[in-house]
């Protein structure tokens, strides 16, 4: 089985890593995207959301912060899938 998470990370002080937002059963539209960013507090900005879809990383608006929307599978994948095909 497939995922994806969203992550966003700071370089302050007193940064702890990456922190978790939000995970999603397959990959975001950016609307969907967009509206997780809204109910979580994030910045409300569909430039920020496309630059999370084509990648992530570093904002252009504030440079000691970085987004990431990573796909992660687990160990039985196998599995997962077939059973999603019955």
């Amino acid at each position: 089985m497939k995922a994806y998470i969203l992550t966003t990370e700071y370089n302050h002080y007193d940064q702890m890593g990456e922190y978790f937002i939000a995970w999603f059963h397959k990959k975001p539209s950016p609307d969907e995207l967009r509206q997780t960013m809204i109910d979580r507090e994030e910045e409300d900005s569909c430039e920020l959301c496309c630059h999370i879809l084509d990648g992530g990383g570093r904002t252009k608006r504030m440079e000691d912060q970085w987004y990431h929307l990573r796909e992660v599978s687990s160990a039985n994948t196998e599995e997962a899938d077939a059973s999603e095909r019955r």
